[in-house]
């Protein structure tokens, strides 16, 4: 499956710089922004991350399975890959068995050169046992064709603004995330890594830059803690998606 993210990737950038140096932007942004938001925001960001990852809320069936989908739009891995990495990075944070971090280049963390040869089949257990989220990740090509072969019935333009541009933006703020808020920035609490908040990521991110926050709670779905900490995706948790919240305080997921 590695090779096939990969491709994907490289093909959402050419497709993207593509439309940006032929299309008229105009009207497109819109587009750009409503999939920025759909697929980066809730889906990656809410969905895949803070629900499916974390399990810092629960939430209603259709939600659920809007969350599956919009999340599997943001184009970086189905939801099993994404959760193993990233637990695995939260237990062994800036260490030398953090996927993206330790002794790793900056360039490898930004671009998703990640070690994820040594990630526990232990991290996913609850997931493979779980027949949905395990179709979501069997089928995940497939789901992703479905959707660029839809969208493509509309216009190339409109798959290049509405799918393509957001998994790349999306792409390059989670390399601002996993670099800069593993090095620069303010601390709310003594964790055991180097992660920060950065308030620069997180203006660019609307709430993916709390970073310290995060690593201190990853079980909280909110991670703002003072009044300038803006956390677009908490909110939306709050007002839209969530029925109960554990808040535990954990580091270890």
């Amino acid at each position: 499956m590695r090779f096939k993210i990969y491709s994907l990737i490289f093909f959402n950038h050419v497709v993207a710089v593509s439309a940006l140096l032929y299309f008229p932007v105009g009207l497109n942004w819109i587009w750009f922004l409503i999939g920025w938001f759909l697929f980066g925001k809730v889906g990656g960001e809410v969905g895949f991350h803070r629900y499916l990852c974390h399990q810092s809320f629960t939430t209603g069936r259709i939600r659920h399975h809007l969350l599956m989908i919009l999340g599997c739009f943001n184009c970086f891995g189905s939801p099993i890959s994404w959760i193993a990495i990233h637990r695995a990075h939260h237990q062994f944070a800036d260490h030398h068995r953090d996927p993206h971090g330790g002794d790793m280049p900056w360039w490898k963390v930004w671009l998703t050169f990640w070690e994820t040869s040594h990630i526990s089949p232990r991290m996913i257990i609850q997931e493979m046992k779980n027949p949905e989220v395990r179709w979501y990740h069997n089928n995940y090509f497939r789901l992703l064709g479905v959707g660029f072969l839809l969208c493509s019935f509309v216009s190339i333009q409109f798959t290049a603004f509405f799918i393509c541009l957001p998994a790349v933006v999306t792409f390059h703020s989670a390399g601002l995330v996993n670099v800069l808020c593993h090095n620069f920035g303010y601390r709310n609490h003594p964790t055991r890594d180097h992660s920060y908040n950065n308030l620069l990521v997180n203006l660019l991110t609307l709430g993916s830059g709390l970073h310290n926050n995060h690593h201190h709670r990853p079980s909280s779905p909110f991670c703002s803690e003072k009044w300038f900490e803006i956390d677009v995706p908490g909110f939306v948790i709050r007002t839209v998606l969530i029925k109960r919240s554990p808040c535990v305080a954990t580091t270890s997921r």
